[in-house]
C-alpha cells in the first residue's frame, strides 16, 4: 500500500507516540486507506505525511517530510515480501517479511 500511495519503491517512516506529535503548520487531512489504517496528507500540497493504524497510540510520520531527515536513522525494514525485486538492501538491519514482530528474514 505504501508503494502505491507514495509512487516510490519504499517509504521511510518514523514512529512516535501520538501524544508527542504536534503539527506546526496545517493539520494533515486524514483519509481511511484500508480496513486497518488511515493516511494523512498536506491539505496545501498533497504530500504524504502520516500513516496511522486505527486505534493505535502511535503515529508514523514520513521521514522525507522532516526538515532534516538525516537525523532519523532507520532501525529495521518491514514488509520486505512486497519490495520491488531490483531493490537490494545492503545494510545489516533486522528485516521482517510483514510488519515488525512478524516473520523475520533469515538471510
Amino acid at each position: 500500500m505504501c508503494q502505491k500511495a507514495s509512487g516510490a519503491p519504499m517509504m521511510a517512516w518514523a514512529t512516535w507516540p501520538k501524544s508527542k506529535v504536534e503539527f506546526l503548520e496545517a493539520q494533515p487531512k486524514l483519509r481511511r486507506s484500508s480496513d486497518i489504517a488511515e493516511r494523512g496528507f498536506c491539505p496545501d500540497c498533497g504530500a504524504s505525511l502520516v500513516w496511522q493504524r486505527l486505534g493505535a497510540e502511535t503515529i508514523d510520520l514520513a521521514v522525507a517530510a522532516f526538515d532534516d531527515p538525516n537525523t532519523l536513522a532507520p532501525s529495521e525494514h518491514i514488509w520486505t515480501d512486497s519490495r520491488v525485486r531490483w531493490l537490494t538492501l545492503t545494510d545489516h538491519l533486522p528485516r521482517y517479511r510483514k510488519r515488525h514482530g512478524t516473520e523475520k528474514e533469515t538471510s
